[in-house]
């Protein structure tokens, strides 16, 4: 798989929820708005998991990630094997999936977790999880839905710092959603506001 170059499009929305937009690659973009306004059914339709009622949803990204508020990871298997299941469907080599899942949970603090199972974890850790995930499987295209109202601070830095360099290296797009511009990270983000219910 080909990484995508920077200014690559890799979602495309147009006609959808009365929204057009197109996400590149390098950018980010965070839908905001108050409760029951639609951000996640929005979300849930760039990201391919319910089609559209109108308009177009044009997706070129190859490997897509998602981080939820609640749930997000496999009950019944370990954090670590959470990282390496999308690596194994992509046919790697156990030894580089288990390397990048190490590298991942490094990278977000959560080595001491890797043989837990994800119901005797925090909220906040199963979201740090599903970032990690991420970061092991190398996403093109991310979809995160109000994940950040639920982490401390420390863990939203750690969450913000891996966003942000990935983002400058141009080979990953971001769509976020949140109830306030205020709980979005700190990055190059473009804001896109929708209206009350």
């Amino acid at each position: 798989m080909a990484e995508p170059r920077a200014g690559e499009p890799l979602l495309e929305l147009d006609g959808v929820r009365g929204l057009s937009l197109r996400l590149l690659a390098g950018e980010a973009v965070a839908a905001v708005g108050p409760l029951g306004c639609g951000k996640t059914a929005l979300l849930r339709i760039a990201a391919g998991l319910t089609p559209p009622e109108s308009g177009e949803r044009r997706l070129a990204a190859e490997r897509i990630a998602f981080v939820f508020r609640q749930g997000g990871l496999v009950r019944n298997i370990t954090l670590a094997d959470n990282l390496l299941l999308p690596l194994y469907y992509q046919a790697l080599p156990s030894s580089e999936a288990e390397a990048r899942a190490d590298a991942a949970l490094e990278t977000f603090g959560l080595k001491i977790f890797a043989s837990e199972r994800p119901g005797g974890l925090s909220n906040e850790t199963r979201i740090l999880g599903q970032f990690a995930r991420a970061a092991a499987l190398t996403a093109d295209l991310l979809f995160v839905d109000d994940a950040f109202s639920q982490l401390t601070r420390p863990s939203a830095a750690k969450a913000e710092r891996w966003l942000a360099d990935e983002l400058g290296k141009g080979c990953l797009a971001v769509m976020m959603t949140g109830v306030e511009a205020q709980a979005i990270p700190q990055l190059p983000t473009r804001i896109v506001e929708l209206a009350g219910p």
